[in-house]
């Protein structure tokens, strides 16, 4: 068990050095990899994976997706900017759960590049297909914690 522990936090804070020198020493244009946050909130644990590409200026464009097992995708798509210590994110996304509903959502991530963790926060709206209704949902300000891609 100690060595799973070991293994666990050297994989965590090999991850944290390659996203601080990673994103900061970037060359235009190049795809920087994927990179995986655990969310946690009152009922579930999703694991938020995402790809990350320079722009140039520290302009990023990105893109992935909600990992839930036995959900369809939740797929997402936005930017990012680096600014003071801090990434801050700006992703859209959505996702089908036929034959109840669509989801559609505005989410805004901010990251900080000294420990990889970070905050999430949502708002969605749901289109329900039985009766035709649309609900709106605010979901924040939850932890993200970085973990090694599934």
């Amino acid at each position: 068990m100690k060595n799973l522990c070991l293994g666990t936090l050297f994989i965590i804070v090999s991850t944290l050095v390659v996203i601080n020198g990673t994103f900061a020493n970037a060359e235009e244009g190049k795809y920087l990899g994927d990179f995986c946050w655990e969310v946690v909130d009152d009922c579930d644990t999703t694991v938020l994976r995402l790809g990350f590409s320079q722009m140039g200026d520290g302009h990023f464009i990105v893109s992935g997706k909600f990992i839930e097992v036995g959900e369809t995708p939740h797929l997402l798509h936005g930017s990012a900017e680096i600014d003071g210590g801090f990434f801050y994110i700006s992703l859209m996304g959505s996702e089908q759960d036929y034959p109840e509903c669509m989801v559609t959502g505005m989410k805004h991530l901010i990251i900080d590049l000294s420990t990889g963790n970070g905050t999430y926060e949502t708002i969605n709206h749901e289109y329900n297909y039985s009766d035709l209704s649309i609900s709106h949902e605010y979901i924040g300000l939850l932890n993200m914690n970085i973990v090694p891609c599934p």
